[in-house]
């Protein structure tokens, strides 16, 4: 639904159409280290123009501004809090996504960035990662804190408009598996297993 308004909406968004954008999706919180993705992001933006948005607020947020201004990065975007019913308009205007938290239990945004067809580059503190994450499949897995290795999952994707295309594509295809049909499958062969299992002992 979003797709075909793309240029239309990053316009709405203030963001350039001629070039991928890549996004962050929550808290401006120091766990969730946005500094290693804006500090990986100067590393390869001269060569791989991009711009970079920052969707959510928090305490890191000044320090995003000022690293920005140092590294004299022009297109970068922090958006302060937005409205959950206004959040699906960034997805849909990015190119990928990155999660890079030194701690994650799960983190439900690269679910959400999986919807809309974005390749994804996380920290392998990131719980979501062995179950959402194919290394080179549908994306990228670094080292948390590892902003070099960092840089280089940014500059593959950047420099690459068909391996983004793809591994989006496969995004959508592995997300798919994840949907209510699915959990309902599960729970019903757990408990077909647990009732067909020979007992033994006191019955409960």
């Amino acid at each position: 639904r979003w797709r075909s308004s793309r240029p239309a909406l990053r316009e709405s968004l203030g963001l350039p159409a001629d070039v991928p954008v890549l996004l962050y999706a929550g808290k401006l919180i120091e766990r969730k280290r946005p500094l290693d993705l804006l500090d990986a992001y100067a590393r390869v933006a001269a060569d791989h123009p991009a711009a970079i948005v920052f969707l959510g607020e928090g305490a890191e947020r000044g320090r995003l501004a000022a690293a920005a201004e140092r590294h004299g990065l022009s297109r970068v975007v922090i958006t302060g809090f937005v409205n959950q019913q206004d959040i699906s308009r960034y997805y849909a205007a990015a190119d990928l996504l990155v999660l890079p938290s030194r701690h994650e239990p799960w983190g439900l945004v690269l679910n959400e960035g999986m919807c809309f067809g974005l390749p994804l580059v996380a920290s392998d503190a990131v719980g979501a990662v062995p179950d959402l994450v194919r290394a080179g499949d549908n994306g990228f897995i670094y080292p948390v804190g590892d902003v070099p290795a960092l840089a280089d999952a940014l500059r593959r994707l950047l420099a690459d408009p068909a391996l983004r295309t793809r591994m989006g594509a496969r995004s959508r295809e592995i997300v798919a598996g994840f949907s209510y049909d699915a959990d309902v499958e599960g729970i019903v062969a757990a408990l077909n297993h647990v009732v067909r299992r020979p007992r033994t002992g006191v019955a409960s």
